[in-house]
């Protein structure tokens, strides 16, 4: 995204998880400009989509250039038994 060098923005997001996968709480890395800036926790919440719940999130960010990068990654541990992960 086109930014402007020493620039403050604010990021703001809603985070949740799938909660047909895995374990109830999820973990999410953001990373700016490959720096990691927040690792937030969401819970999935009930056993239905539509019972999920959505986190709001925010971070103050500072550019460093005239282009910046903003990246969303699970960060999650995958804690299910082996013979259930997918291949």
């Amino acid at each position: 995204m086109s930014t402007t060098a020493g620039s403050s923005y604010l990021l703001r997001w809603c985070a949740s998880g799938n909660n047909g996968c895995g374990q109830s709480t999820k973990v999410m890395h953001v990373f700016w400009d490959s720096k990691l800036i927040a690792s937030p926790t969401v819970n999935t919440g009930g056993p239905a989509a539509s019972e999920m719940v959505w986190s709001p999130e925010s971070q103050v960010v500072v550019a460093s250039s005239a282009q910046s990068v903003l990246e969303f990654a699970d960060a999650t541990p995958d804690k299910r038994p082996l013979w259930r992960r997918r291949r």
